[in-house]
């Protein structure tokens, strides 16, 4: 997957743009950025999205109507790929009126094919595919703009190697008999 910057939403215009090349798409990788901190309820500060090998960072604080970006996310048909997804499900649940119909936690699959429970994001790529990624901004204030260069990397990291991750997961299972585990 290409590791340039990714595009980054701050519109209707181009979140329309991007509804539109999602549509196709089966599986999805998702990822959210957020404040919980002195707060009732997380603070969603940005959403990272992966799909057919492309990378988008939506903007929530520019983007104020969501709706049609979390209606296309609990489609039948459409699976979203995540790592420790609970507060993910929770904002798509906001979102949607309903949670993902279809979703896999990488962490808890690679947890059933014997890679370890719980393991981190950066654990994760670096188990599974072999790739090093650096962490540092989980901390973080996202919810101040303009996101550096820095921040943008690690948030388009988060969602990059996920569908990656889900395929050798998934044919780690099936080689194990245990997909239906997954």
């Amino acid at each position: 997957m290409e590791k340039s910057a990714p595009p980054y939403i701050d519109s209707a215009t181009k979140l329309g743009k991007l509804i539109e090349e999602l549509r196709p798409q089966q599986q999805i990788g998702l990822d959210t950025e957020f404040i919980s901190e002195g707060r009732y309820e997380p603070h969603l500060c940005l959403l990272q999205i992966a799909a057919a090998d492309k990378v988008w960072i939506v903007d929530p604080l520019s983007v104020h109507n969501l709706t049609e970006l979390w209606d296309l996310l609990v489609e039948p048909e459409r699976e979203l790929v995540t790592v420790a997804a609970r507060q993910e499900i929770k904002f798509v649940e906001k979102g949607a009126g309903k949670p993902p119909a279809k979703m896999l936690d990488l962490q808890i699959a690679a947890g059933l094919v014997g890679y370890g429970y719980p393991l981190s994001h950066t654990n994760l790529v670096l188990r599974i595919l072999g790739e090093k990624i650096h962490g540092g901004e989980s901390f973080t204030d996202w919810r101040k703009r303009p996101l550096t260069p820095v921040q943008l990397k690690y948030a388009a990291d988060d969602v990059r190697y996920l569908l990656a991750m889900r395929e050798k997961l998934l044919a780690r299972a099936d080689k194990m008999k245990r997909r239906s585990w997954v």
